[in-house]
C-alpha cells in the first residue's frame, strides 16, 4: 500500500500550526520596546488612555481661552491668554509624542506579522513545489504502463486516488497562498500608511515646538513694549488699531481700482460643497464674510473672509491645488494685515488665503491634495486672538485670466515699506460658506447668526 510521503504530512501539519499562530499572533517576539506581543498591546492601550486624558486637558484649555476672550481687554488678560495658549500647545506636543510612540509600537507589530506572512508564503511555495514534482513523476507514466505494471489492482486504484488527492491539495494550497499574499499586501499597505503617519507626527512635534518658541517671543515682546504698564498697553492697542484701519482702507482703495468681470460658469456652483473644512472637527465659525462688527465696524467692505476658532491647530487644504505663494506681512509692518499667510489656488478656479498662521508647512509651487496639512493657525498680523482667517476668491475672470496676484506695494500707512500679500479686485471676493459643506447651528459662536 502506498502512503502520502511523510514530508508532505509534516509540512501540512507545520502549515496548519503556523497559520493558527499567524492568526492569533499571541507570541510575537522582537517587538520594539516590549518583549511580547501582549506587552506591546498593553503599552498601546496605555498610550491610548494617556491621549484621551490629554485631549480632555486640551478641551479645558480651550474653555479657559473662551472665558478669557469674554473679559475686558487688559494687559493682564493678554498675558494670561498667552500663558494658557502656551500650556495648550505644550499639551498638544505631549499628545503628539504619545501618538508617535503608539505608532512606533504599531509599526513594529505590523512588521512582525509581515515577516510571519512572508514565512507562510515560502512554506506554501515549498509544499506546492513538492506536490507538483510528485504529480509530474506520475504524469510521465502512461496509463498503459500503470495498468500492465506488476502491482495489484487495489494498489493501482490507491495510486490513482492518491494522485487525485494531490491535485486537490495543490489547488487548496494555491488558494491559501493567494489568500496569504493578499493578506500580506494589506499589511504592507497598512505599514506604509502607519510609516507616513509616523513621519507626519515627527514633523508635527517640530512644528509645535516652533509655535512654542513664537509664543515665548510674543510674550517677551508684549512685556517689553508695555513695560508691564496697563496705560502703555492700552496706548499700544489704540495705535495698532488706527494703523490697521488705515492700512485696510488703503488696500480697499487699491483693490477697488482693479478690473474684474466674473464668469459664473467657470466656477463651482454655490452650495455644491466643492471645498472641505480647513480645520478639524468641531468646526466653530467666529466671524462671517462681510461682517461689520467688532474690528470691522465702519469699514467699506466689512470682513473679507470667514474666521474659524483654531488655537494653534493644524489647518488643511480645502481642495486639490497648488501653493500660489506664502509670506508674512509682519516683517514689513506689524499687526496690520494677514501676518503669516498662504495663497492656495485650487484646481476648480477658486483660490483662498489662509491668514494669521503661526507655522507655514508648504512652499510656493507645491502641489497639495484635499485634506493635506498646510500650516497651523495662529495669532500673527491683525489678530485679537489665535484663529484661522479664510479669504476666498474667484481666481478666473471672463477672459480666462488669473485674478488673484501676490503683489508687493509700498504702503504709505507703513512709512513706505513694501507689503507683499495676495491682492484681487473687490468683486472677486466670495463668501467661503457658499462653497464649504452645509453648516449647522452648533458651528456658530454665540452671537453669530447663520445667514
Amino acid at each position: 500500500m502506498r502512503y502520502v510521503p511523510l514530508i508532505i504530512i509534516s509540512a501540512s501539519l507545520f502549515l496548519l500550526l503556523s497559520w493558527s499562530f499567524f492568526i492569533s499572533n499571541t507570541n510575537a517576539q522582537g517587538t520594539a520596546g516590549c518583549s511580547t506581543a501582549e506587552e506591546c498591546r498593553e503599552k498601546i492601550s496605555e498610550y491610548t488612555k494617556s491621549i484621551e486624558l490629554l485631549n480632555q486637558k486640551k478641551v479645558e484649555f480651550t474653555q479657559q481661552l473662551q472665558t478669557i476672550a469674554s473679559q475686558k481687554t487688559t494687559l493682564q488678560k493678554a498675558i494670561n491668554a498667552v500663558e494658557i495658549e502656551r500650556r495648550k500647545v505644550v499639551n498638544d506636543v505631549d499628545i503628539t509624542n504619545k501618538k508617535l510612540q503608539k505608532t512606533v509600537l504599531t509599526l513594529s507589530q505590523i512588521k512582525e506579522s509581515i515577516g510571519i506572512a512572508g514565512n507562510h508564503i515560502d512554506l506554501h511555495r515549498a509544499t506546492i513545489a513538492y506536490d507538483l514534482r510528485e504529480l509530474h513523476q506520475f504524469d510521465e507514466r502512461s496509463l498503459i504502463d500503470i495498468i500492465f505494471s506488476d502491482k495489484r489492482l487495489s494498489d493501482l486504484f490507491q495510486e490513482l486516488n492518491h494522485t487525485e488527492q494531490l491535485n486537490a491539495r495543490v489547488g487548496e494550497r494555491i488558494t491559501e497562498l493567494r489568500f496569504v499574499r493578499a493578506n500580506l499586501g494589506e499589511k504592507q499597505n497598512l505599514y506604509e500608511s502607519e510609516q507616513q503617519q509616523l513621519e507626519d507626527l515627527k514633523q508635527q512635534v517640530l512644528d509645535k515646538k516652533k509655535i512654542i518658541e513664537g509664543q515665548k517671543a510674543q510674550q517677551s515682546q508684549l512685556l517689553r513694549e508695555t513695560q508691564s504698564s496697563e496705560a502703555k498697553y492700552q496706548t499700544l492697542l489704540a495705535e495698532n488699531e488706527a494703523l490697521r484701519r488705515a492700512f485696510e482702507q488703503e488696500l480697499a482703495d487699491y483693490e477697488a481700482t482693479l478690473k474684474f468681470v466674473l464668469d459664473p460658469t467657470a466656477l463651482p456652483k454655490p452650495g455644491s460643497a466643492p471645498l472641505s473644512w480647513p480645520t478639524s472637527a468641531p468646526v466653530i465659525i467666529t466671524q462671517l464674510f462681510q461682517a461689520r462688527t467688532g474690528p470691522h465696524s465702519g469699514t467699506t467692505f466689512g470682513h473679507t473672509g470667514t474666521d474659524f476658532r483654531a488655537v494653534y491647530e493644524p489647518v488643511y487644504a480645502m481642495a486639490d491645488g497648488v501653493i500660489g505663494g506664502t509670506g508674512d506681512t509682519d516683517v514689513a509692518c506689524k499687526a496690520v494685515s494677514f501676518g503669516k499667510w498662504i495663497l492656495l489656488r485650487f484646481d476648480n478656479h477658486l483660490a483662498a488665503t489662509y491668514a494669521h498662521l503661526s507655522v507655514i508647512s508648504v512652499s510656493t509651487g507645491q502641489k497639495v491634495k484635499r485634506g493635506q496639512l498646510v500650516g497651523y493657525s495662529g495669532h500673527t498680523g491683525r489678530s485679537t486672538a489665535p484663529h484661522l482667517h479664510i479669504t476666498l476668491y474667484a481666481d478666473i475672470d471672463a477672459d480666462g485670466k488669473q485674478v488673484v496676484n501676490v503683489l508687493g506695494q509700498e504702503s504709505k500707512v507703513c512709512k513706505g515699506k513694501m507689503l507683499v500679500q495676495p491682492r484681487a479686485a473687490t468683486e472677486a471676493y466670495l463668501d467661503p460658506l457658499l462653497y464649504l459643506p452645509k453648516t449647522t447651528k452648533g458651528m456658530f459662536k454665540a452671537g453669530i447668526k447663520e445667514d
